[in-house]
């Protein structure tokens, strides 16, 4: 029940071995100081642990009455809202004053109130709200089919996440002829979508991984490279840093002739420049192949004004064009109520340039850029935040 379980996220066992024996639901709707009322406290005034529903209007009224039936004023007690979701708010005190503490603290309802001696053990046993994202509300804007991994590790960590995609991956509009896939020395893979989109144009010509034999792969990011591996692959070349620049230094340290090279580049259709133009100066033959464009989807105006309304502490930009289609979508009204209350967590370079340039201040960026070390990189910077 959501008693029980609201108990359970608090850190409260609702029962104890010498110190609670029994559990008592009741409901806290009628005021039990006037007349006929249905609520009997009596039987639940003595002993153990009790748990009220729908207590938050007559809290003062049930806590007095208590009182007056007998039990000690010093009784712990706690109001929960919101219970097991990560806006979970708790404000603890004793019977005598936990009306006012819960005044105070601006608790409301949905809530439950748990009385008793178990309730004191919950300031040691207390999980659900040590967790270093708990009560920080994040904002995930990577595309709908691969917010998943990174809203998980955040959740994970106590967050409260509102998915917010300002991208979506899309198969180009018109397949571009690359080729037999064979002939190429090196295929240089820089994302999972990439990775996916060249495989699915293998299958679509009857081939597949055997027609790599000889091939040589060069990846960025371990996503990607996870995404290779799982085609049984082998990776040949994989920079620590994933940026291009970092690509470039690690494939010329493999192939230092890059003269006469055959390099096919799957990737977005908005992907720097860089890397082919540097191939290219160096006499290899580079084939960029779109294999994946990323478009802004449709945003409507409610569900913009509800990312506002949200107030969010992070927005997180996992590429820069998340931080361009997030401005594009919101407009500078809305974003200018949204840099008043949430700072940026960028994944890298790139991306933290485009959020400065944007007005955002970055306050995260994780040394390995990747979704993992991003989340922890988030979870660390949240440990630090004033207040928590």
């Amino acid at each position: 029940t959501a008693g029980l379980g609201a108990a359970v996220y608090a850190g409260i066992p609702i029962t104890h071995r010498g110190v609670s024996g029994s559990v008592t639901l009741i409901t806290g709707h009628d005021d039990p100081s006037q007349p006929g009322a249905a609520i009997n406290l009596e039987a639940a005034a003595g002993q153990g642990t009790v748990i009220f529903y729908m207590a938050m209007k007559n809290l003062a009224a049930i806590a007095q009455e208590l009182i007056r039936l007998g039990r000690s004023p010093e009784t712990p007690a706690a109001v929960i809202q919101w219970g097991t979701l990560p806006r979970q708010q708790a404000a603890r005190g004793a019977l005598a004053n936990i009306a006012e503490r819960a005044a105070e603290a601006g608790l409301t309802a949905p809530a439950v109130v748990i009385i008793g001696e178990a309730v004191a053990l919950g300031d040691r046993l207390s999980w659900f709200e040590n967790r270093p994202l708990f009560n920080t509300r994040i904002v995930v804007t990577r595309s709908q089919n691969q917010a998943g991994s990174l809203t998980k590790m955040l959740r994970e960590r106590g967050a409260d996440v509102f998915e917010f995609p300002t991208i979506q991956i899309e198969p180009p509009e018109k397949p571009e002829d690359f080729g037999y896939i064979g002939d190429y020395d090196w295929i240089i893979l820089t994302s999972v979508n990439g990775v996916a989109m060249l495989f699915d144009r293998l299958a679509a010509q009857g081939l597949d991984a055997r027609d790599l034999h000889g091939v040589r792969l060069c990846v960025i990011g371990a996503a990607t490279a996870a995404a290779v591996r799982e085609r049984g692959l082998r990776i040949d070349c994989m920079p620590e840093s994933y940026v291009a620049e970092a690509l470039l230094e690690a494939l010329l340290a493999h192939a230092p002739t890059v003269a006469g090279q055959r390099f096919l580049l799957p990737r977005a259709d908005i992907a720097r420049s860089y890397l082919p133009e540097e191939l290219r100066r160096r006499g290899g033959e580079v084939t960029e192949l779109v294999a994946y464009r990323t478009v802004a989807p449709d945003v409507s105006g409610e569900r913009a004004d509800a990312l506002v309304a949200y107030r969010p502490h992070l927005l997180t930009f996992a590429s820069s064009s998340t931080v361009r289609n997030l401005c594009n979508i919101l407009g500078e009204d809305r974003l200018a109520r949204i840099r008043e209350c949430a700072s940026a967590a960028v994944i890298g370079p790139l991306t933290r340039k485009a959020a400065e340039e944007h007005g955002f201040e970055v306050a995260v960026m994780p040394e390995i850029h990747d979704v993992p070390h991003f989340a922890e990189a988030i979870a660390a910077w949240a440990r630090r935040r004033p207040g928590r």
